[in-house]
């Protein structure tokens, strides 16, 4: 990838601030019911607290700003014809999904991190599936591992993944470090999660759509 079409990525968000606002609202109620535990603290008993809201929360998410997203990176034509479906009309399948594939990541890295991040990549397309195709949950999760079967589309999603969620990783960790005041250190928080939604979906979406008109053309 050339350093314009990396410059023109990273930019690419910024055309639409709605992506941004709805992400902050997320990021922020996220952030609050994870204060006590993380997602990943199962023997915690406030993490029911937490996993009730991403389980409830993400699927909404997904729903308001994949159809508006999809639309846009993948352009007119046959990918986007049920983009405009309600939100309610694919809300419960993702609900559905949102329990199964948490369920197989979180126990593919308890068991070992390499399961859980293996299922994480070849699950990353299944709420695209569901919201661009309207498959069903079980449909949109084989669909989704088809179409990262290839070994390059697989490693561009792991790519994507671990620079997005290594930098905020890295940045969270410098504002630890650096901020004195606990506001600051949750406002910090909030604003990191906030720009990984936006990037992780708008490179998934990306590597979806050209996946899909790949395969549309090519029947592959």
């Amino acid at each position: 990838m050339s350093w314009r079409r990396l410059l023109s990525e990273l930019r690419f968000p910024f055309r639409h601030p709605e992506w941004f606002v709805l992400s902050l609202v997320y990021s922020g109620i996220l952030h609050g019911a994870s204060l006590r535990a993380d997602l990943f603290d199962v023997g915690d008993p406030f993490w029911i607290l937490t996993a009730g809201v991403v389980i409830l929360l993400s699927p909404i998410y997904h729903a308001m700003l994949l159809p508006g997203m999809i639309a846009r990176r993948c352009g007119a034509g046959e990918i986007t014809r049920e983009t405009r479906s309600p939100v309610e009309s694919t809300l419960s399948r993702l609900i559905v999904g949102e329990l199964m594939v948490n369920g197989l990541v979180i126990a593919g890295a308890l068991v070992f991190l390499l399961p859980g991040i293996y299922l994480g990549v070849r699950l990353a397309f299944y709420k695209h599936e569901i919201i661009a195709q309207d498959r069903p949950t079980t449909l949109a999760i084989r669909e989704s591992f088809g179409k990262t079967r290839e070994g390059r589309m697989a490693l561009l999603v792991f790519g994507a993944l671990g620079v997005c969620y290594g930098a905020a990783f890295g940045i969270d960790a410098l504002l630890l470090g650096a901020a004195t005041a606990p506001w600051l250190i949750h406002a910090g928080s909030i604003a990191v999660s906030t720009m990984l939604l936006v990037y992780v979906n708008s490179f998934i979406t990306a590597l979806y759509c050209a996946r899909s008109q790949r395969q549309a053309q090519h029947g592959s």
